[in-house]
This record gives C-alpha cells, sequence and structure tokens, in this order.
C-alpha cells in the first residue's frame, strides 16, 4: 500500500511539475530548425513575454524574422531573446522565420491574452 502511495504521489508531482513549468516550449526541429520559446503563453494585456529563439544552424549575423500576429514584427540578428507585450485580449500567432532561399523555415505558435 506504501508503494502504491509513493508511485502516486510522485506521479502527481511529475504532472503538477509540468503544468507549471516557467517556459512554454515550442520547438520543432526540421532541417535547418526553426525553434522558439515562450516564457508564458496566457498572459494579461501589458505583460512582457520573452520568446527565445533556440533555432538549430543559427549564426550571429542571420538574421530572424518575428510576427507577433498584433501587426508588429522585428528583425533580430542571432540568438538573441525578444521581448513584447499585447494592448489587446485575443488569440495571436506568432512566428519565426530564420535562414534564406532553400535553407528557409519557419515555426509558428498560438499565443493566448486574456
Amino acid at each position: 500500500m506504501r508503494i502504491q502511495h509513493l508511485i502516486l504521489k510522485s506521479f502527481a508531482l511529475g504532472i503538477a511539475s509540468l503544468l507549471v513549468s516557467p517556459f512554454f516550449t515550442a520547438c520543432n526541429h526540421d532541417e535547418i530548425g526553426a525553434c522558439f520559446t515562450a516564457s508564458d503563453n496566457n498572459i494579461s494585456p501589458y505583460e512582457v513575454v520573452t520568446f527565445t529563439n533556440c533555432s538549430s544552424l543559427q549564426t550571429v549575423d542571420q538574421a530572424c524574422y518575428w510576427s507577433f500576429g498584433d501587426g508588429e514584427d522585428t528583425t533580430i540578428y542571432g540568438n538573441s531573446p525578444v521581448y513584447h507585450s499585447y494592448t489587446q485580449t485575443g488569440q495571436y500567432e506568432v512566428k519565426l522565420k530564420t535562414g534564406e532561399g532553400s535553407k528557409e523555415s519557419t515555426h509558428t505558435l498560438e499565443f493566448s491574452v486574456f
């Protein structure tokens, strides 16, 4: 009985740690590997979210094109984090495009502002 209790407790703690993870991961490594994480995927208006570029094969002089789904876009070179806030509630589609030509890769994440 005690072993079953410990197993259930360990399982519950594992699930809880997944639910309160401080980063929302949105990685899809394809050939070029456009990938990014967000510090949170459910925020309030005017709350700042950090998007971190974790793309594979990314160089410091390569352009990364970010689109935040609210009409704002930015270009960052290399893997520097990007900070953004939304002024209105809603669903947004965040996109990161890396590479050029045949080595271009895009990754998209649905993002909620409540």
